[in-house]
């Protein structure tokens, strides 16, 4: 019967009709886009292995990428830091007014540091103070020694500045100190004293300061002997102690915290509280004119004076043989009791032992 209908079909003309409406139905359904629901993409396994590989590939790139900004970042760090060997290597040079400033210091430094020593050794409870000062004049010797085995070749006539004219002589002076020198500890007739008046010189002690030739700047000579510090003293600010104060207050006015550092760098002898005491007491209204005060006023400082005058190592002598003026009140009174000299002669030696030894 179905190859029969077939046949009548084909000879009345009528088109081929199949029964496949359900799945015109589906395609319909399939053809609306369903706004709601995005449609899941699906790939063919070649398509999904093709962008798995682009991915990992892409991924790869970016690793490289990153790994050779890191070593470039680096490799300039090296370059940076590394110095170029078509440059020389700059070293610190003092023109000649430098060097001449710095000589005076070194020879004043010298002389402080084993005035220090003398003062510290005469008394049993600065052995600490002793012992650091003689220390740092042996690194003295031991930076000179290097210095020199390092240019002499090069230069015959090298003078290193860590060897001032009065450093061989301190080392030998500390020597024949500790070995021949003995200080009178025989208790004394207590005597009660104002609290103002310091202690005097041990006999031997000044004797030495007075006759050696290390001690070279009289205005530098010690006005009393040292002693351990005592919690109770009250504090005591000295005019160089002072101006530096004032240095310190200038060159660390923009940190932080500048009275700390000034109590570490400048004056260590002294607390954060007893440098901002000392500065409040200076900058009142009722307080005398001081250098603190006119820091505050003006952000200026006035020139400082220099405390010793230049002195050149072929003009170094003891300070027996400077001018009066110079010299300490302790040592005035004994080379000149009864009348003024302007001009002390080596005779006062001799007049200075007589005085001593009584």
């Amino acid at each position: 019967m179905e190859e029969l209908f077939d046949t009548f079909q084909d000879e009345m003309g009528f088109p081929k009709v199949e029964d496949d409406g359900p799945e015109e139905k589906d395609r319909v359904a399939e053809s609306r886009p369903n706004f709601n629901t995005p449609q899941v993409l699906r790939f063919e396994e070649p398509l999904a292995n093709f962008l798995n590989e682009q991915h990992r590939t892409v991924k790869e790139l970016l690793e490289q990428l990153k790994m050779k900004k890191s070593s470039a970042k680096q490799q300039q760090e090296v370059e940076r830091v590394k110095p170029k060997s078509d440059k020389v290597p700059q070293t610190l040079v003092l023109d000649l007014a430098q060097r001449k400033r710095l000589q005076q210091q070194m020879q004043q430094h010298v002389q402080l540091l084993t005035q220090i020593h003398l003062l510290a050794s005469s008394n049993p409870n600065l052995s600490s103070e002793a012992s650091t000062t003689r220390v740092f004049l042996k690194e003295l010797g031991t930076f000179a020694q290097s210095s020199i085995a390092l240019h002499h070749q090069f230069n015959p006539k090298f003078q290193t500045l860590f060897q001032p004219c009065n450093l061989m002589g301190a080392m030998q002076l500390i020597e024949d100190f500790s070995t021949h020198v003995s200080i009178d500890w025989s208790p004394r007739k207590t005597v009660k004293k104002p609290a103002y008046e310091f202690p005097c010189l041990p006999k031997q002690v000044a004797w030495i300061l007075a006759t050696s030739k290390v001690f070279m700047y009289p205005e530098l000579l010690p006005l009393c002997s040292l002693q351990a510090k005592d919690p109770e003293d009250k504090s005591f600010f000295t005019k160089a102690e002072d101006n530096l104060l004032a240095l310190g207050l200038k060159h660390f006015e923009c940190t932080e915290f500048p009275k700390p550092l000034i109590s570490k760098y400048l004056l260590t002898c002294k607390t954060v509280h007893q440098l901002t005491v000392r500065i409040k007491n200076l900058t009142l209204s009722r307080a005398p004119d001081n250098i603190v005060k006119f820091y505050k006023k003006t952000k200026q400082l006035p020139v400082l004076v220099k405390c010793c005058e230049e002195i050149q190592p072929h003009q170094w002598k003891p300070p027996v043989e400077r001018e009066e003026h110079r010299l300490p009140f302790w040592l005035k009174s004994i080379l000149v009791p009864n009348r003024p000299v302007c001009h002390p002669s080596r005779r006062n030696c001799s007049a200075l032992l007589k005085v001593l030894e009584r």
